[in-house]
């Protein structure tokens, strides 16, 4: 009887918990004063990328929110490696290989610190941050994205 008194117990600290995360996250989706509010997507990432293929990290916003910056750290040993960001018009049209793409930003190189202004556009809201090799060999890639808005 003792067990389980224990298991009841745990079982409610546990709901405590998750609901006090819960509320910590609608608070900070309810504040729309204009502070600094990170959204959900804050990622790092070590992987592989095979040679000649790509990897891509796609993340959609509300399209209500304004202020959209893309803080973005990644670096390789290679220097094979195209880095863009786009949306998803634009990515469809890279992917069937049209040489017409706009890149909300684009480098070639071994490393990338930036941040990056995304458009607040109200038929925009879906997203690419993509990482291309063209080179011969398989590359390891270490990266850090996050996105941050405002309401």
């Amino acid at each position: 009887m003792k067990g389980g008194i224990v298991q009841k117990f745990k079982q409610v600290v546990f709901l405590l918990f998750i609901a006090s995360c819960l509320l910590c996250l609608s608070c900070a989706i309810l504040n729309r004063e204009g502070h600094k509010v990170v959204l959900d997507y804050n990622e790092s990432h070590l992987f592989n990328i095979a040679a000649n293929s790509y990897r891509i990290f796609p993340f959609s916003v509300d399209k209500d929110w304004t202020n959209l910056q893309l803080n973005i750290v990644w670096n390789t040993d290679h220097d094979d490696i195209d880095f863009a960001v786009m949306d998803q018009d634009n990515f469809e049209r890279w992917q069937i290989g049209i040489d017409t793409v706009e890149y909300i930003y684009q480098v070639t190189g071994t490393s990338c610190d930036n941040s990056i202004s995304l458009p607040s556009n109200n038929s925009i809201n879906f997203f690419y941050v993509l990482f291309n090799n063209t080179g011969n060999d398989s590359v390891k890639i270490t990266s850090h994205v996050d996105l941050d808005y405002r309401y």
